[in-house]
């Protein structure tokens, strides 16, 4: 009766785990798509009716990356993403798993770094003021030299690189206990965040214009918190 009851329960988990697997496929999706159609509108406009800066260069960028994510993450439902690790039985396919969670990794640290970098380039370019540009400027060195950082911890994080996908554990070297490093990392990529959420403020609550359109733009520059809570996540 109870080895029925235990059976019973691992099926059902195993069965709940599998319907993970449509809505990865499905957010990635839609994440995707909104994005897409979002670079395609911006770039119309800046190169239609606004010089495209290198701003928008770093968005392009931010966009492909993460394109690549998203695709690579579908990618991964194949070989085990969504499922129960107790489903996976085959080395091959947990080796294919790790080589295109690596991929993620950097791609993810990439494309966060391109969208950040780029909200500072637009902030210089329309917002003026010494202190408000020094600022500004501090943050992108911040930020530049953060996602240097994170991008060669996560390329080296194994000795050799390729012990990182090696799920039999026969490749000879060490990987690094990252905990520490990602305790920090997210304490400034939090700092930077939240400068970059409020850096604009003092600027749009000075701009002379009514308190509706104050209002939408307040409301339009913090859509920037999704990055924030992207990087929380």
């Amino acid at each position: 009766m109870v080895a029925h009851l235990l059976r019973d329960q691992a099926v059902a988990s195993l069965s709940q785990a599998e319907k993970k697997v449509p809505a990865i496929i499905i957010c990635n999706v839609i994440l995707i798509v909104a994005s897409t159609l979002g670079i395609i509108v911006r770039i119309f406009v800046r190169v239609r009716y606004i010089q495209f800066g290198l701003d928008d260069w770093f968005c392009a960028i931010g966009w492909a990356l993460t394109s690549v994510e998203c695709l690579v993450c579908i990618l991964m439902t194949n070989y085990g993403y969504g499922r129960h690790s107790d489903t996976i039985h085959d080395s091959e396919t947990l080796v294919m798993f790790l080589k295109l969670d690596f991929v993620t990794e950097i791609s993810y640290v990439l494309a966060l770094g391109c969208i950040k970098i780029s909200f500072c380039l637009f902030y210089l370019k329309i917002f003026p003021g010494k202190w408000f540009r020094i600022t500004c400027w501090s943050v992108l060195a911040i930020l530049t030299g953060e996602t240097m950082a994170d991008f060669f911890v996560v390329i080296f994080q194994c000795s050799p690189v390729y012990k990182a996908w090696d799920a039999a554990g026969v490749v000879e070297g060490k990987c690094l206990q990252l905990l520490s490093f990602y305790y920090i990392a997210f304490g400034i990529r939090l700092g930077t965040d939240i400068a970059l959420l409020a850096l604009p403020v003092p600027k749009l609550l000075k701009l002379k214009v009514t308190g509706g359109k104050r209002a939408g733009l307040i409301v339009m520059f913090g859509l920037g918190s999704l990055v924030t809570v992207t990087s929380i996540i």
